[in-house]
Parts: C-alpha cells; sequence; structure tokens
C-alpha cells in the first residue's frame, strides 16, 4: 500500500504532508485507488474539494466527511482540509452510496449499503454517515445484518460542531447533506484493526432503561430520567449546558457490563423530563453515568504496546494508514488537552502509520476485536489499514 497526503488551507492552499508538516507542493500524484478526506463544512462552501481531489487522481474513488476538527500528523486543525490518496496492491475497492430525507429511512439506507458491499472476500468496511438526518445506530445495525457481525466496520459520523444543523458527505460526489457512504475492502491481503479508548470513570449506581424511544430516554428504573440525571448535573442551565459534556453514560447489555458502549448526552427534555442521547438506546439495557477526566487520557506502557501490536502488523507492505475518529461532543470537554490526545495517538502508533481523520458526533468500531461493530459517542477510535 503506498500513501500520499495532502492538507489545503486558507493561507497556502493545497499542500502534501510529510511527517505531520506542510512542504512545497511538487509532488506527482500517485496512481491511487481511493481518496479519503475530512474538512470544515465552512470550507466546503468556498472550495471545490471533490472537484480538486478528482482533478488530480483521475481514476481514484473520492469519499469524505465535514468534521468539527481535522487530524493531520500530530495535530487537530480547524478550517482545513485533509486528503488522503491510497494506491493498493492487491486489494480491491469498492464505494457504496445512497440518499436519506428522513430518520426512518435508515434502516433501509444501511440494508441497501450492506447488499451492494457483501461478498465472500469483503474483508472490512469504513462508513461515512450523516450526522443529522440519518441515525446512525440503525444504520450499523442494518449494515451488520447483512454483512455478517465478523466484518469490522470502522468510520465517523459526520458534524460541523456542536448542534450542527446540517453536515456533509460525499461518495464520488461533491459533499451533501443526507449522504450516507461507505468503502468496502476486499482481498485477502487487506486488513483493518480497531481500537478505542476514553478517559471516563464510573460514578454512581448502574440504571435500567425502563421506557425508551429511539435515542430519547423517559425513564430509568421506572423514574423519569430527567430525575435520575439531576442526581449528578447541577439544574442550573448555563453550568448544566456545559457539566453534560462531562458526564456522558456508558450502555450496556445486563449481562455484559464489560461489553458497553458510551452515549453522550446531548440535550435536556426538561417538559418530557427526558435526555436525548447521541445513539440508540433499547429499552433493557443498563446506563452508568460516567465522569470524563479530560486530563486522564494515557493508558499505561503495557496496554499502549499491546494495543500498538494488535493495531499494526509486523508483516505489513507498505505504507500503513491509521484514522483516527474522535467525538466532537469530547473535543469539547477536553479543550485544548485536544492537542494533547491527538499527539499521544500518534506517539502510541510510532512513525509507521500515516494518520488523518477528524472529530465527528459519533463514530464506529467493535466493542471487542472479532466481535459486532457498533455506533459509540464520547471515544476516540483508532482505525488502521494495511496489506500484509
Amino acid at each position: 500500500m503506498d500513501i500520499q497526503q495532502l492538507l489545503w488551507n486558507e493561507e497556502y492552499g493545497w499542500r502534501p504532508v510529510e511527517a505531520g508538516e506542510p512542504v512545497d507542493f511538487v509532488e506527482k500524484p500517485i496512481d491511487a485507488q481511493l481518496v479519503l478526506y475530512f474538512g470544515a463544512a465552512s470550507v466546503f462552501e468556498k472550495v471545490p474539494v471533490y472537484e480538486e481531489l478528482k482533478r488530480r487522481y483521475p481514476y481514484a474513488h473520492i469519499v469524505g466527511a465535514s468534521s468539527a476538527l481535522q487530524v493531520s500528523g500530530h495535530y487537530p486543525l480547524t478550517g482545513a482540509i485533509t486528503a488522503t490518496a491510497i494506491r493498493f496492491r492487491d486489494a480491491e475497492v469498492r464505494v457504496a452510496s445512497t440518499e436519506l430525507k428522513r430518520p426512518e429511512q435508515s434502516y433501509g439506507a444501511g440494508v441497501q449499503i450492506g447488499e451492494s458491499l457483501i461478498s465472500p472476500d469483503l474483508k472490512a468496511v469504513l462508513l461515512l454517515c450523516d450526522g443529522t438526518v440519518a441515525d446512525a445506530g440503525v444504520i450499523i445495525s442494518a449494515m451488520v445484518g447483512k454483512i455478517g457481525k465478523k466484518i469490522p466496520i470502522s468510520g465517523m459520523v459526520s458534524s460541523t460542531g456542536l448542534g450542527a444543523v446540517h453536515t456533509f458527505t460525499g461518495a464520488d460526489s461533491v459533499p451533501e447533506p443526507g449522504k450516507i457512504a461507505a468503502i468496502g475492502f476486499y482481498g485477502k491481503h487487506v486488513e483493518l484493526n480497531t481500537a478505542g479508548f476514553h478517559s471516563c470513570v464510573p460514578m454512581g449506581a448502574p440504571h435500567k432503561i425502563t421506557r425508551a424511544k429511539g435515542h430519547i430516554v423517559y425513564e430509568m428504573d421506572g423514574v423519569d430520567a430527567l430525575s435520575v440525571y439531576r442526581k449528578y448535573v447541577k439544574e442550573d442551565t448555563a453550568e448544566g449546558d456545559r457539566m453534560r459534556l462531562l458526564f456522558p453514560f456508558m450502555m450496556s447489555r445486563e449481562d455484559m457490563p464489560a461489553h458497553g458502549v458510551l452515549r453522550s448526552v446531548v440535550m435536556v427534555d426538561e417538559g418530557a423530563k427526558a435526555l436525548v442521547l447521541g445513539g440508540n438506546a433499547p429499552e433493557g439495557r443498563i446506563l452508568q453515568m460516567m465522569m470524563s477526566r479530560p486530563e486522564h487520557i494515557v493508558i499505561d506502557g503495557e496496554a499502549a504496546a499491546l494495543a500498538k501490536a494488535r493495531l499494526i502488523k509486523s508483516t505489513a507492505k507498505g505504507d500503513v494508514l491509521a484514522l483516527l475518529a474522535g467525538d466532537v461532543s469530547r473535543a469539547a470537554a477536553m479543550d485544548r488537552n485536544i492537542y494533547q490526545e491527538t499527539g499521544y495517538v500518534a506517539e502510541l502508533l510510532g512513525s509507521k502509520p500515516s494518520l488523518i481523520g477528524g472529530y465527528g458526533n459519533g463514530m464506529f468500531m467493535p466493542v471487542m476485536p472479532g466481535e459486532e461493530s457498533k455506533l459509540h459517542n464520547y471515544t476516540t477510535a483508532i482505525a488502521v489499514l494495511q496489506e500484509v
């Protein structure tokens, strides 16, 4: 696998990236099969990103999404576009996409994407999902139902920042709202490995969801959800808006407490005494309040070494791509610690992989290696793509 990375910003326009730093734009384009990009939505309005990347890589699939922050090398950026062109040595790439206008169309969209990608030699999928119209949790569940639980699905829910009205996704087209894009990787030599981490610790007692619909939790333990939530978060509105960024929930099955996914609290519905979460929250699931510790983002050396060994294979041929998908709520809670996080990820992975990514409204990955892929909030997911 061979990689070429580009960065666009207001001051310099397009430039290549080497070791995380922009250099003079003199590289000859590689004969890429895929170009993956992440960018600020405000930039998409003035830069014809699809047309410019297609002009440079005419035979490649051009796939990307808007993100609140863009990751290039060791740094999170704003107001930028980061793009990676990939030439595979043996693997095949297919792109599937669809559009939807209403959340109710999410299941059908996921089925359609899954049916388009399913094949005996499918090894992994990268999913970029609309962040305002689509129900991302329903989409990935529908896809898993078609392609199987053992195929890893990684990726991101597109974003323009907290409270986004529209997000943008592109699949061999101009990025636009309501688009779902998925990239299938095929062949015996391609591999996608994932890992994730967060900086949260549990607090209080776990609670069972006793009444819910979609993303909205109305009752926990037979009591209105807002009353339970107020045990942890102050009632003052301004303080509550800030504090809810620091208090996500860990959601799990009652019989599998160690296999949970984080759910951000998107908003509080005072009238219904309910909580709107960042993903589906079925009745019967357990919610455990978590407290974010933005300053605690590192893991111990032994765990870091094991994570790196699982992600990056010693038999990797050529370049290796690492995709970082972060959560915009977590980034807001971490504030300037976010720069430490991206630097830590780069340090964890070492010099071998080229790093790209963004911070969105959620991310996709298996809870554990080899398990079903799901929607996560408030997590930093790392997916490493390589040919072995």
